[in-house]
């Protein structure tokens, strides 16, 4: 009676693969012939950013210095305007410069 097939066996025939030639490619890969055929890797090397990303810190920091120029004009304006002075949430004192319940704020904001 013959030996029961592996599956591994059935596999390799079924793919019309043989020993013969699995004892050749242990050979190639022994004498380092295979050593040409490992994909290349293409990953960046950790701690550089990409183009994309230096684009996208460029234009942030942009944007931040536009807010920051931005809010020094608001608090000038504020201090020549004497507002700064002003409270808005302690009673008794107006709320100029400040919204108020009907949406309107202050003549110099229209």
């Amino acid at each position: 009676m013959p030996p029961t097939p592996t599956p591994g066996g059935v596999l390799l025939r079924r793919e019309g693969l043989y020993s013969s030639h699995l004892s050749e490619w242990r050979k190639v890969r022994d004498s380092g012939g295979l050593a040409g055929l490992t994909p290349a890797t293409s990953a960046r090397k950790p701690g550089r950013a990409s183009a994309e990303q230096l684009e996208n810190a460029k234009a942030l920091l942009a944007r931040a210095e536009r807010a920051e120029r931005e809010l020094a004009k608001t608090k000038a304006r504020t201090r020549s305007d004497g507002l700064h002075d002003r409270d808005p949430t302690r009673k008794g004192q107006p709320a100029v410069g400040y919204a108020c319940e009907s949406g309107q704020g202050h003549a110099g904001d229209r």
